[in-house]
Parts: C-alpha cells; sequence; structure tokens
C-alpha cells in the first residue's frame, strides 16, 4: 500500500519577509511597553520610600496586673507595630521590668513602652 506523503519538513510554513517584520516590531512594542511598567513602577516606589513619614515618639505607662493576665496577653493589646515581632516587644518588657517572662503576680505593676505619633512633654 503506497502513500503519498511528503516528509515533515515539507510542512512547515515559510515566513515572508513582511511576516518577519512585523513579528519584529510587535516583538519590539512588547519589550518596550514591559521597560516602560517597570520604569513606572520602581518610580512609584522610590516614591512611596522617599516620602517623609510622621514621626513616632516612645513613651511609656505603667499598667496593674489582673488576676488571670499574661505577659503575652498584656504584650498583645499593647502592642503596635512599631515594636517589631512579639517576642522582641516581651523581651523590652522584661528588660525594663527586670524580670522573666512567667513571674508576673496580680496586683504588681509593669511598666510598658508605647508608641505615638503625638508628642507629649
Amino acid at each position: 500500500m503506497r502513500t503519498d506523503r511528503k516528509p515533515a519538513e515539507q510542512y512547515h510554513t515559510v515566513q515572508t519577509a513582511g511576516e518577519k517584520y512585523r513579528f519584529l516590531f510587535f516583538l519590539t512594542g512588547l519589550l518596550m511597553t514591559a521597560a516602560v511598567v517597570c520604569m513606572l513602577t520602581d518610580s512609584v516606589r522610590t516614591q512611596a520610600a522617599s516620602s517623609p513619614k510622621a514621626p513616632v515618639y516612645k513613651y511609656y505607662t505603667t499598667i496593674q496586673i489582673q488576676k488571670g493576665d499574661t505577659l503575652s496577653q498584656i504584650a498583645l493589646d499593647h502592642m503596635t507595630e512599631e515594636c517589631g515581632s512579639l517576642d522582641e516587644y516581651l523581651e523590652e518588657i522584661c528588660e525594663i521590668n527586670h524580670i522573666s517572662r512567667d513571674s508576673i503576680h496580680s496586683g504588681r505593676y509593669l511598666t510598658i513602652p508605647y508608641y505615638s505619633s503625638e508628642y507629649r512633654e
């Protein structure tokens, strides 16, 4: 049984010079658009990073430990983003009060740091 099939190499399409030109023009436009988007995105990031932030001031307050309070819960109640991580904040509270993490007792007082953008004298 004989089949008149052409080899696979003969089936690929031959691009004309015009098709190649249009493809290169399209590719160049796509790359230029991507470059402009990258530059604009970087410009916005640079402006956001360089915009002045409101000053934040560190203050201290004293609280009385209530029955059932844990140091972690006290820290979570008073913590803001300026405090860093929970572990860092707990370490600071312990250092200020000269205590370990498991040595708080109801009725005693703790000095707790906090941050505010409001300046107080």
